[in-house]
């Protein structure tokens, strides 16, 4: 999903009054709810949602060709039980999270949608990292078996 044309506006002018704000909905298997953070300097409400404000930091990978690409997420300030769930995260019971980008000039606007999975919880450094897996379609292999150029108008 792309960013909306007001979103792609506000990212391409060099001066802008509007911030994107981040919103995490964690789906844990062992709680009956959802936790729910913001990026945020203060909780925040979405659609009926509470969403804490913690500090968190979506790391993404380098595009050195060198290094496997790994996205790391980062989160500081949390209590021991939240962050004895992170750091149980891994890849055979990851944590799927969903985010959310509003814009502070309209913040019932969704800007953009997007989902990933926690795994390989630790801490390090007082904070909380988890590498990121999600769904990259530009690094998975072609199943060239399956190509039909007739479906793809811009190679046949």
């Amino acid at each position: 999903m792309a960013l909306t044309v007001n979103a792609q506006k506000q990212v391409l002018r060099q001066e802008t009054p509007a911030a994107f704000i981040h919103l995490i909905e964690m789906e844990i298997a062992s709680e009956p709810e959802p936790f729910r953070v913001t990026d945020d300097s203060v909780d925040r409400v979405h659609k009926g949602e509470t969403f804490k404000a913690i500090p968190f930091e979506i790391k993404l990978s380098s595009e050195n060709v060198d290094f496997l690409p790994t996205s790391i997420f980062q989160m500081d300030n949390v209590s021991r039980e939240i962050a004895q769930i992170l750091i149980e995260a891994n890849p055979f019971s990851p944590i799927k999270c969903n985010l959310t980008v509003l814009s502070s000039l309209e913040p019932d606007e969704v800007q953009r949608k997007e989902s990933f999975f926690l795994k390989s919880g630790r801490i390090a450094e007082g904070k909380v990292r988890c590498s990121i897996s999600y769904n990259d379609t530009m690094n998975n292999r072609f199943p060239n078996s399956t190509m039909n150029t007739v479906d793809f108008k811009a190679i046949g």
